[in-house]
């Protein structure tokens, strides 16, 4: 019952991958954007989650880069105000 479900759901990480291209490939979706992070960002853990039945390094080290990336680019603004904020106002 484990393995059918980890496989589901890194099928579900698979098409929320391929899902998310099309909509940046078909104009529907903005590839600079946060939803297209998230998207990323959640595809990679269903992904990676799926992995524990199956180990595979090379699957692990791209689904751990693509969170990296995606963490970053949501966290960006947060990051950037943070940085940008005045000292006098810490």
């Amino acid at each position: 019952m484990l393995s059918a479900t980890l496989q589901i759901i890194g099928l579900l990480g698979a098409l929320l991958y391929l899902a998310s291209y099309a909509a940046v490939q078909t104009g529907r979706l903005d590839g600079n954007g946060s939803l297209y992070a998230l998207a990323n960002t959640a595809a990679a853990a269903l992904v990676l989650t799926s992995l524990f039945e199956s180990y595979n390094p090379a699957c692990a080290i791209i689904q751990v880069t693509w969170l990296i990336i995606g963490l970053a680019r949501l966290l960006r603004p947060a990051i950037s105000a943070d940085i940008c904020e005045p000292l006098e106002s810490k």
